[in-house]
């Protein structure tokens, strides 16, 4: 049975804030909660989902897991044996890490099943990334360009100036678009519409 909990535990689980009182058990918290309503898991099989419930708390290791709970929000749950026999629970909101993971997996995907080139490159102007279409395009994986210099594209045929023009934009804007002469692995000359961003990361 409950023996006590902070306000940020009862914040957390606010619809069940009347039902988490101490000398309550587990089982009888989330079985008066699915009997009212709040978990739409248990619509329909109450006893059922109560039995699934408590079966994931039975055994308290300290090993974290994700909860998805009904309003969108994500916890991670940790939960102890103390050597007295209490069980200590944890739980930590994660919801703006799950956005952000599903943010980031979202633009990875953008980024690999384009089918425009691109290449990412760091401060000192070295590739770090690039997609499926810029192998395709120019014959270079990324083992053989990782940590090279963008300009390992150039064939020499395009104008000093296109250059000047591309570096005060990007300087000035942060942005540059503009026809350029690329060569490729195998040695072919071909004219590419590039486009140019700096992205500014803030934080490590």
């Amino acid at each position: 049975p409950v023996t006590i909990c902070n306000e940020a535990y009862l914040n957390m689980y606010s619809a069940s804030r009347d039902l988490i009182v101490p000398g309550a058990t587990f089982e009888e918290i989330v079985r008066k909660g699915a009997e009212r309503g709040q978990y739409k898991a248990a619509v329909g099989r109450v006893d059922a989902w109560v039995q699934e419930r408590v079966r994931s708390h039975r055994y308290p290791d300290g090993v974290p897991i994700e909860q998805e709970l009904d309003d969108g929000r994500w916890l991670l749950v940790i939960e102890n044996r103390t050597p007295t026999g209490y069980i200590v629970g944890n739980r930590i909101d994660i919801t703006a890490k799950k956005a952000a993971d599903s943010a980031l997996r979202l633009y990875a995907n953008i980024f690999e099943s384009s089918g425009e080139a691109i290449l990412v490159s760091d401060r000192d102007n070295r590739i770090v990334a690039i997609n499926t279409a810029f192998t395709r395009l120019t014959g270079y994986s990324l083992e053989e360009v990782l940590g090279k210099d963008p300009r390992i594209l150039a064939s020499g045929s395009t104008p000093l100036y296109r250059y000047q023009e591309m570096w005060a934009a990007l300087s000035s804007e942060g942005y540059w678009q503009g026809e350029l002469w690329d060569r490729r692995k195998d040695g072919e000359l071909r004219p590419v519409w590039a486009a140019v961003s700096v992205i500014i990361v803030t934080g490590k």
